[in-house]
């Protein structure tokens, strides 16, 4: 599957952390490695979401969370302004028919601290990726892609 695009939303812990753990700052390990989970639900992301208002797809669909750690960014400068990417982050979906009652919408991603309790951010896909019973099952990659641009004050 391609990398999908998404519209991001960091949560006020989760900003700082981010910045730090792409750039190399103070609290890199502090909540990394974090890992990438999917979400179910309808839900509006906002810098004070938590971890309670996802339905997350491992709730009725194993999946393998993707993994996000500082050593993975890759870092380039340009005048005043660093940009830091991280390789897409495959999350992997297994489906047959012993795991999967019906099919699932997926609708986005959140970021998930090392403390498994600490939400950093959270996307949304632009429409519900249906995840589909199959038979004899099957794996689904998902890749995510994440960018962030910082501008030196």
């Amino acid at each position: 599957m391609p990398a999908v695009s998404t519209t991001v939303k960091y949560t006020r812990v989760g900003r700082g952390s981010l910045l730090a753990n792409a750039f190399g700052g103070a609290d890199v390990g502090v909540l990394f490695p974090a890992t990438v989970q999917l979400y179910t639900n309808s839900v509006t992301l906002t810098e004070t979401i938590t971890q309670a208002n996802f339905v997350d797809l491992q709730d009725s669909i194993p999946y393998t969370a993707g993994t996000i750690t500082p050593a993975s960014w890759i870092v380039t400068t340009s005048g005043d302004i660093a940009v830091a990417k991280h390789p897409s982050i495959r999350v992997s979906i297994t489906t047959d028919r012993t795991t999967l009652n019906a099919n699932a919408n997926v609708r986005g991603y959140y970021i998930l601290g090392s403390d498994s309790t600490t939400v950093l951010w959270a996307g949304s896909f632009p429409s519900p990726f249906v995840v589909n019973k199959t038979p004899n099952g099957q794996i689904v990659d998902l890749f995510i892609p994440l960018e962030i641009q910082w501008r030196a004050p």
